[in-house]
């Protein structure tokens, strides 16, 4: 069972099935299956054998290869001689081990490489079909055994030929698939072409699907040392899943002094943007759901029957009741519906600011990003960011210029649909003054995003003097790194063997990570928290500097104390405001959620070198 992970309890996930399973993660839904059999094995005696192989899938493919191998080959025993599905997953998660280990160790690669086969071979012997055999001939290939590798592929090609003369066009995107890579291991490049190809139209909804051909058709062109052309041509032929980023416009509140999306226009830009997202050919949209163009987006996925995932900058109830106060019940009735008809929802941050600060809004920019970022890379997709934008950019982040910015620097050109030319079509009127929100007068000032570092000690036992002096070495240590790298640290405090920091950028805390790892065998046993927040700052000062505010620090420390053993773990939060260039090196391999003492879900990740 996953340590993380603190579910509340589902009735659903007691009527949960391996049928349903293998339906979202054949859609790629990885994360809903994952937290329906977390929450199903935390109130369930006596797990049922085939969820427990579905959640063992469901883990290797959100990069948890260990844990997935683990728990298969901790399932009885007597079973395994006659479960050929059991055999395949085997050889799948060996595969994937191995992929993940060929370069970085290759003796322990090689083990994994000769245990996938080994596995996909036992299954072929109990009854599996073309699905472990294409994968037996593939890694055959690999391992020299050419002609076994051949004799193999063409058992494919005769029962997949039995398939598709049976089934024709309502063949299952495997068949299709498997031909094509029976026909690369042949060598016959016209024919898996041309398979690959057939097979894009059966995909449907299973674009879960569509990663493991591109690597196993990667895996083997590169094998057999295709020019670079021809191996673009036959990749080419493999479609990538087309997934959106999308930020937009809110609707103009009263007093905008320049009008630029006033509610009157909604229905043309929503007329305009679907036109536009229909010529995309979109498998996911990505975005948040205010008033105004993220609502118009979701709606028009959604009334096409598309995947649509919606990243708020707060609770669900906390956004819509400020959707209500600036826009009208209208807007949130539409919100609702966009909920209710959601693939999946997450949360940048369970602060609740009666303000609309940029930090807020920053913070889920960045998240949005990461997820879809993670989301593109998880299926080998293509990432295309959509805009309805008016081009101007201000000096505050958060806003639809900061993510056209931030996604600029990483090399991508938004695509924008105007609506200038529709804003002064019928009658607006602009009576009213929009007021700053008044920090000053509470005695704060507008809350920022900033890193958050938790290192919590373990006591096994031993005495506070102990305790104390083990928090000393921790924090003496940092101290050092910080004077030596000249980072700064705007906050720091300890409680019950567990010790905070707040840094003042993203690079301070990359900086103090890198400090911290060369000098780890000195250190006592600890675990640590990455994590980001709200940082309000206080005109209070008791102890000499300036006091801080931050709600998230909490949730870190809760965090650092909830796990067993000693962990570098990430939330997504810290994930999406590091820049991928500062994380070079590092790997952030998914771990499951945990939920805090207030009811707060938050996305971990285990942080290795």
């Amino acid at each position: 069972m996953n340590e993380y992970s603190t579910l509340t309890h589902d009735h659903e996930a007691n009527r949960i099935s391996s049928s349903i399973l293998k339906k979202l993660i054949s859609r790629g839904e990885y994360l809903k299956a994952y937290d329906l059999c977390d929450e199903y094995l935390r109130n369930t005696e006596q797990a049922d054998h085939e969820i427990l192989k579905q959640h063992a899938l469901c883990m290797s493919k959100l990069g948890m290869i260990d844990r997935s191998i683990n728990l298969l080959e901790s399932l009885d025993p007597s079973g395994l001689d006659r479960d050929y599905e059991q055999h395949a997953l085997l050889g799948s998660f060996y595969k994937r081990k191995w992929l993940e280990l060929k370069i970085s160790d290759p003796e322990n690669a090689h083990a994994a490489l000769f245990s996938s086969f080994k596995n996909y071979m036992k299954s072929r012997e109990q009854g599996g079909d073309f699905w472990c055999i294409v994968n037996a001939a593939s890694l055959a290939l690999i391992l020299g055994k050419k002609d076994l590798s051949i004799e193999l592929a063409d058992e494919v090609i005769t029962q997949c030929w039995d398939i598709y003369n049976k089934h024709g066009t309502t063949s299952e995107f495997w068949v299709l698939a498997s031909m094509g890579e029976a026909y690369l291991i042949k060598g016959d490049y016209n024919s898996a072409a041309r398979w690959f190809k057939g097979a894009r139209s059966h995909v449907g909804a299973s674009i879960g699907q569509i990663k493991t051909t591109r690597t196993n058709a990667k895996m083997l062109l590169d094998l057999l040392q295709i020019d670079d052309e021809s191996t673009d041509e036959i990749l080419e032929c493999i479609r990538k899943p087309r997934i959106a980023i999308f930020a937009g416009h809110r609707i103009d509140k009263p007093g905008r002094t320049n009008p630029r999306f006033p509610e009157h226009i909604s229905d043309r830009v929503k007329t305009r943007l679907n036109k536009k997202l229909i010529e995309m050919k979109l498998d996911i949209g990505i975005a948040s759901a205010a008033d105004g163009a993220d609502i118009l987006f979701h709606e028009c996925l959604q009334e096409m029957g598309k995947r649509t995932h919606v990243i708020l900058p707060s609770p669900i109830g906390h956004f819509r009741n400020k959707l209500i106060e600036d826009s009208g019940e209208n807007w949130a009735i539409r919100f609702d519906r966009i909920i209710k008809n959601a693939d999946m929802i997450e949360t940048s941050s369970f602060s609740k600011f009666e303000s609309d600060a940029v930090g807020v809004y920053q913070l889920s920019s960045d998240y949005m990003l990461e997820y879809s970022l993670d989301m593109t890379e998880a299926f080998d997709g293509e990432l295309i960011p959509v805009v309805i934008w008016d081009q101007h950019q201000v000096k505050h982040t958060g806003g639809t210029g900061y993510i056209v910015s931030s996604l600029r620097m990483l090399g991508y050109e938004p695509m924008g649909i105007p609506i200038t030319d529709l804003v002064n079509i019928g009658r607006y009127s602009d009576n009213s003054i929009l007021e700053d929100y008044p920090y000053g007068s509470l005695g704060i000032y507008e809350p920022v995003v900033r890193p958050i570092i938790v290192i919590s000690l373990y006591d096994a036992g031993i005495m506070e003097e102990q305790m104390a002096s083990n928090v000393n070495t921790i924090m003496t240590e940092i101290s050092e790194v910080c004077k030596k790298e000249s980072l700064r640290i705007l906050s720091a405090g300890s409680s019950t063997g567990s010790s905070y920091l707040i840094t003042d950028s993203v690079s301070d805390a990359m900086d103090l990570l890198s400090g911290l790892r060369d000098i780890i065998p000195s250190l006592p046993e600890h675990s640590l928290v990455l994590h980001a927040g709200l940082i309000t700052m206080l005109n209070s000062s008791l102890s000499g500097k300036r006091d801080y505010y931050c709600g998230e620090i909490g949730e870190a420390m809760e965090i650092a104390s909830s796990l067993k053993t000693p962990s570098w773990i990430s939330t997504m939060q810290f994930k999406s405001i590091a820049p991928r260039s500062d994380c070079s090196g590092t790997v952030f391999r998914y771990s499951g959620r945990f939920r805090s003492k207030n009811g707060n879900l938050l996305k971990v990740f285990q942080i290795t070198n």
